[in-house]
Parts: C-alpha cells; structure tokens; sequence
C-alpha cells in the first residue's frame, strides 16, 4: 500500500468529472476534515445547472482510527445526495444514514460514479449490491478512471 498521503480534489470542467483522492496510511480526523473542505470546493465549482460525473480514489485509504473512519464514511455519501445521487452500499449501513430525501443543489445533478479502494472484498460486495449502471466499484484506479471517463454524460440519466 502506498504510504505517501495524497489529499485532493479537482473539478475539469472540460469532462464535466471531479475527481477525489484520498490515500495514505494513518490518516487523521483533520486531514478528513481538510479533504472534506477540499472535496466540497471542488464540488462548488460545478455549474449550476449541470450533470456530472465523480470518481473517488480511496485506493491506499488507511483511517488512523475508528472515530477518523467513522467520519470519512459518510462523507461521500452525504454529499452525493445533495446532487440527487444514493450511493448503492448506502442500505448496506441504514442504521448511520438517513434515508431523507435527495436534493439537487444548484440544480446539478450527478449522473455517473466511480468508486476505487484497495479492498477486494468490498468493492465485490458494493458492486454485489448495486443496481446502477453508471455507479462501479474498482481496486483498481487507472480502470476506474478509465470507466468514469468513458461514460457519456448526455447519455446518461439522474
């Protein structure tokens, strides 16, 4: 696992995709916190309006403790759903994330995801749960990215 910790977030309007990374051993609750700032600028940057995709790189993702990945395993979720998106593995932990209504802010919706993360059996199990099309989970990032860049956003549907 790559022991180097990458924390970033990028909107390419050109591709309508905003890619996140996250990855390193022991990350802390801030450094959480300062990816979570960061992936909702980066977010704000989407125009209002749009579609777009996301492809979150997990892949290296080591929490420094339970309380630090408590915190990370919502994030995505909670914010996608702001964009009209449910994550599929969301029933898979009903009891931590509400099942309230999803909303679109700025009237952009996100039409496609790509998951990566190191382990091979929860991506198997996401992607054992998923009934989306234009929702995958990888292990391995350059596939995933790939996978993302590859769907069409007029073809695809919130």
């Amino acid at each position: 696992m790559n022991k180097d910790k990458v924390i970033k977030s990028t909107w390419l309007p050109k591709e309508k995709l905003l890619i996140s990374e996250i990855s390193g051993e022991a990350i802390f609750t801030h450094e959480i916190l300062n990816w979570k700032k960061e992936l909702m600028a980066a977010f704000n940057m989407i125009p209002q309006g749009s579609q777009f995709k996301v492809f979150v790189n997990m892949n290296g993702f080591k929490a420094d403790d339970l309380e630090a990945h408590k915190e990370f395993r919502v994030i995505i979720p909670l914010l996608l759903k702001e964009y009209g998106w449910k994550v599929s593995y969301l029933s898979l932990f009903a009891d931590e994330i509400q099942n309230e209504d999803f909303k679109n802010r700025k009237n952009a919706f996100c039409v496609a995801v790509a998951h990566c993360h190191h382990d091979e059996s929860k991506m198997t199990l996401y992607n054992s749960v998923n009934e989306n099309a234009n929702e995958k989970f990888f292990t391995d990032p350059a596939v995933a990215e790939r996978w993302i860049k590859s769907v069409r956003i007029d073809n695809a549907s919130p």
